[in-house]
């Protein structure tokens, strides 16, 4: 997987390869390198600005006139812990201008087969999204140690809004109402494999009676889950499916979320769910998986609908459940799921004959209110972490890990 960290300087539009959270500042003087303003949340000592760092910033040297010698960013910020995402670190803390002390964080999307012990070794703290990699992270290290007694927080996680974002760039008025009584899905599947695309078109081509169905996808991921001879099922499908190709741009995306009220989202893997978070910040009706970390967005019925899983184990997962290697985390749950169509078909066709216009609206309700909790959930941890990164941390407050 190819990881995609966007930001800009100006006019200059930037792509790096390391995924940093971070600091540059100084850590005793008040002197600060302006990087690309990026919303987030700071992390270390003293008057500290928090930034996603692109990769210009660890090898760009300035002239301190002060000093009177070139600096750098490990001059500035010695102590400032770095976030890393998953294992997107290219080597940047074996440089030989790493501080030794220098924290280094790490938040895992825990599915990802690239992660290996030392990963989770070779850091201060890990930050989960989720219950699943809170549990099992914890319990990786006491099975398999804990050299640098790293602490483990479970933080939960945001997403933007984007039913918000479309309201206050186009306008109230440009944005249709939501419309619970007439039931019409939407399933948004970009690039990823892992949303169920298979199972949940081939519902609707077997099943007949269901309503509108419209999967937005890109071509490659359709080349990948539909051959040339699946256009005639398709053709011939026994309810209305149509299939959007190509990804939205980033304004027709947030106009579908805000107008949309029922979201298709059965996930077979997740390391977070922004899709789905997306969906519940909207105040739409969301379908996705019942496991985890799926459920953990949807708690229950009453919040959406949830579709019977079981679990399934990918070995090349290090706490996947049946990783065949040293230090890998056994568990009697896999971090994928499989479902089969019938069973989808099942569901969404209960779901229909059960729920009245209003019972709707309220599951939608439920679900914004739950992403606002949890945004708020988040914002703590983080502040949280903020004290922990400034020994500022009660000991009972301190994770036991």
């Amino acid at each position: 997987m190819t990881p995609t960290c966007w930001t800009s300087c100006g006019s200059v539009r930037m792509w790096t390869f390391s995924c940093l959270w971070g600091c540059v500042a100084t850590d005793t003087a008040k002197t600060r390198l302006r990087t690309p303003s990026v919303s987030c949340f700071a992390v270390g000592k003293g008057d500290l600005e928090s930034r996603l760092l692109p990769m210009w910033v660890l090898e760009t040297k300035w002239f301190d006139s002060e000093l009177g010698r070139l600096v750098d960013y490990y001059d500035l910020c010695p102590e400032t812990p770095v976030i890393f995402f998953n294992h997107y670190w290219d080597g940047v803390p074996e440089s030989p201008r790493w501080p030794k002390d220098k924290p280094l964080y790490l938040m895992p999307n825990i599915e990802m087969t690239e992660l290996s012990s030392e990963h989770y070794w070779g850091v201060d703290a890990v930050l989960c999204k989720t219950h699943v990699c809170y549990d099992r992270v914890t319990r990786w290290y006491t099975e398999n140690g804990n050299p640098r007694d790293a602490k483990v927080f479970y933080t939960k996680h945001t997403s933007s809004d984007q039913a918000e974002f479309a309201r206050h760039r186009l306008g109230n008025e440009s944005v249709a109402p939501k419309d619970f009584s007439s039931v019409k899905f939407i399933h948004t599947a970009g690039t990823s494999v892992w949303k169920g695309t298979r199972e949940l078109v081939d519902c609707w081509v077997m099943a007949a009676g269901l309503p509108q169905l419209d999967v937005y996808i890109d071509d490659s991921s359709f080349n990948f889950f539909f051959p040339p001879s699946y256009k005639r099922k398709l053709d011939r499908s026994r309810s209305p499916v149509h299939i959007e190709h190509g990804m939205l741009k980033p304004q027709d995306f947030s106009r579908l979320t805000a107008e949309s009220a029922f979201f298709m989202c059965p996930s077979r893997s997740e390391g977070y769910g922004h899709y789905i978070n997306q969906a519940r910040a909207s105040g739409g009706v969301v379908v996705t998986t019942d496991a985890h970390p799926m459920n953990e967005l949807i708690l229950s019925n009453e919040m959406g609908v949830l579709i019977p899983a079981r679990y399934q184990h990918d070995p090349k997962m290090l706490l996947g459940g049946k990783y065949p290697g040293e230090h890998g985390l056994k568990d009697p749950n896999g971090l994928l799921v499989r479902y089969n169509s019938h069973g989808l078909c099942n569901t969404i066709k209960a779901f229909i004959k059960s729920s009245t216009t209003e019972q709707r609206a309220a599951m939608g309700a439920r679900a914004r209110r739950q992403y606002h909790e949890d945004t708020k959930y988040f914002a703590r941890a983080m502040r949280k972490l903020r004290r922990f990164a400034r020994n500022e941390l009660s000991e009972e407050d301190i994770p036991p890990q």
